[in-house]
C-alpha cells in the first residue's frame, strides 16, 4: 500500500480532487461577494428612493408639531380667529405673522400673534359681542431644532395687553393692562399614531395692573411673575376622512403683588380639526373654571360651552 507521505528533497503532489474542491470553493466565495455587492447597491438604490418621502414626512410632522401647540391650545389668548360661547358671545380676531423665517423648518424664526377680542358681560343674550374688548401683541423671536419624531422651540416674547370697554352712555373711563417678557418652550413628539404638543412660558411682568382702571389709565403699574402651561394631543385621521379627534388643557397662573390681582384660570377643549389648504377648522367643546380674562379679570367663573376655530395655515 502506498504512503501518501512525502520523501524528504522531492515536492509533495496535490491529488486532483482536492484541486477541484478548492477551485469550486473559489468559484463560491466569488459568487457570493459579487451577490452581496448587489444586494448593498439594490439597498442603497431603496434608501435613496424613499429619502424623498421620508424628509416630506419630516416637513410636515415638523409643521405640525411646531405650530399645532399654537393652534389647538385651549388658550384664551390663542391668535386665532373664532367665536365661542361660555357665559356669553365671544368674538376672536388674530392670527400668527411669521415676519422672518418659518416655523416649519428649522433655525430662527420671528413673528407676531395680534389679537383682539370681543365680548359681552355674562349672562348677556347679545349675539353680536361688542361691550368689552382686549387687544393683544405679542412678537415672538425663536430657534427650532430636532428630529423627525421630537421637534423643539426655544424663544423670547414680549407680550402686551390691555382691557377696555367700549364708548356708550354708562361706559366707565380707563383700562387694564400687561405687559411682560416671557421664555417660551414648544415641544412636538409622536407618540405612535397619536401626536403630543406642548408649550410651557415663564412670565415676567413689568408696568401692569389689573386691579384699578385709573392707575392703569397713567401709565403705571408693577412688576409680578406667572407661568402658563399648554398641552394638546392629537389623534389620527377618522377612517377616510381628515377629521382628526383632539384633546387640550391650559393652565395660567399670576401672582398677585401691589397694582396686580392674582389670577389662575383652567381651560379644556375636546373636539375635531380639519386640516384644509389655507385652513384649520376646529369645532370643540370647552370648559373654563377660574378668573375670566379682559375686564371682567377679577370674576371667578365655571363655564361650559362650544367654539369654532379658524387657525391661518397650520398643516399642508
Amino acid at each position: 500500500m502506498k504512503s501518501s507521505v512525502s520523501q524528504p528533497g522531492k515536492s509533495a503532489r496535490v491529488p486532483r480532487s482536492a484541486t477541484v474542491r478548492c477551485a469550486a470553493v473559489l468559484a463560491s466565495v466569488v459568487l457570493c461577494s459579487a451577490h452581496v455587492a448587489r444586494a448593498q447597491a439594490t439597498d442603497t438604490q431603496s434608501t435613496t428612493a424613499l429619502e424623498p418621502e421620508l424628509a416630506n414626512e419630516v416637513t410636515q410632522y415638523q409643521r405640525v408639531a411646531l405650530a399645532a401647540a399654537r393652534a389647538l391650545a385651549a388658550d384664551a389668548d390663542a391668535a386665532v380667529f373664532g367665536m365661542a360661547y361660555r357665559g356669553s358671545v365671544r368674538a376672536q380676531l388674530g392670527a400668527f405673522l411669521p415676519v422672518i423665517g418659518d416655523e416649519a423648518t428649522d433655525g430662527f424664526n420671528f413673528g407676531l400673534a395680534p389679537l383682539v377680542e370681543l365680548h359681552e358681560p355674562l349672562h348677556s343674550l347679545q349675539p353680536l359681542p361688542s361691550e368689552y374688548w382686549r387687544a393683544r401683541l405679542p412678537v415672538e423671536a425663536s430657534w427650532g431644532f430636532g428630529a423627525a419624531a421630537a421637534r423643539y422651540r426655544v424663544g423670547l416674547a414680549l407680550e402686551h395687553e390691555s382691557d377696555h370697554e367700549s364708548s356708550h352712555a354708562y361706559s366707565k373711563a380707563g383700562f387694564l393692562t400687561l405687559n411682560d417678557a416671557a421664555l417660551v418652550l414648544r415641544t412636538g413628539l409622536r407618540l405612535g399614531a397619536l401626536q403630543l404638543f406642548t408649550a410651557a412660558r415663564l412670565r415676567g411682568y413689568v408696568v401692569s395692573c389689573t386691579r384699578t382702571r385709573s392707575t392703569c389709565e397713567n401709565f403705571r403699574g408693577d412688576a409680578s411673575a406667572g407661568a402658563q402651561l399648554d398641552l394638546v394631543l392629537l389623534g389620527p385621521s377618522l377612517g377616510r376622512t381628515r377629521l382628526s379627534p383632539f384633546a387640550a388643557v391650559t393652565g395660567f397662573g399670576l401672582l398677585a403683588h401691589a397694582g396686580i390681582g392674582g389670577e389662575t384660570h383652567l381651560e379644556l377643549h375636546a373636539g375635531v380639526t380639519i386640516p384644509t389648504r389655507w385652513l384649520e377648522v376646529q369645532s370643540f367643546a370647552l370648559l373654563y373654571v377660574g378668573n375670566d380674562v379682559g375686564l371682567l379679570r377679577a370674576l371667578t367663573v365655571t363655564q361650559l360651552g362650544a367654539a369654532v376655530r379658524l387657525p391661518f395655515a397650520q398643516r399642508p
